[in-house]
């Protein structure tokens, strides 16, 4: 049976994904991949509705989602009580994490 969870994001997200799109089109000089990046981080979060349990927990109460060709994780946690994940962060997989948002 199919569980159906509601999806509670961290405002933080946002800003993710916006800085996300501007170290794209500062790399690239154009905002294509910085918007297909968009565009795939949104469909595989809101899958989480229906697959949130289909990933293991990695740290404490913590789950990693992986963004399909981009080196991204959603991290999330589940309310299974009441039915919600709540999206915490998204972080890119390289070590100089912090180098791509300055």
């Amino acid at each position: 049976m199919k569980q159906n969870f509601k999806l509670h994001f961290n405002p933080q997200i946002t800003v993710d994904l916006q800085k996300t799109v501007d170290y794209y089109q500062r790399k690239t000089g154009n905002h294509q991949l910085g918007k297909r990046f968009v565009k795939t981080a949104k469909k595989e979060l809101k899958q989480l509705k229906t697959t949130a349990l289909h990933y293991q927990i990695r740290y404490k109460t913590i789950r990693f989602l992986p963004i399909s060709d981009f080196p991204f994780v959603a991290h999330y946690s589940i309310d299974e009580k009441n039915k919600i994940v709540h999206i915490e962060a998204l972080f890119h997989t390289a070590q100089e994490n912090e180098n791509i948002f300055n």
